[in-house]
């Protein structure tokens, strides 16, 4: 996979300001990690002069999370909470 085709396909934000180091480097991290970054399980984010970031999705996190045999789920929302004084 060329820096091209990463650059066109799978950047998000500013693409023609991606280095080829830094495709690389998410290159790498995706492959080590075994992320597949057109199933958005990582994303590369460049936006003006500074470096780029490399974000892993939240299904990501949750997909591993439930492989594990000590994960007995999880609960997600709003709690909220009257304080009166």
């Amino acid at each position: 996979m060329s820096p091209e085709i990463v650059k066109r396909y799978l950047v998000s934000g500013d693409p023609s300001k991606v280095t080829d180091a830094e495709v690389l480097m998410f290159l790498k991290l995706c492959q080590y990690q075994k992320l597949n970054p057109f199933l958005r399980e990582a994303y590369l984010i460049k936006y003006g002069d500074e470096p780029a970031t490399i974000v892993v999705g939240k299904e990501t996190f949750t997909k591993r999370a439930s492989k594990c045999e000590l994960c007995a789920g999880w609960q997600a929302g709003v709690i909220v909470r009257n304080i009166t004084e």
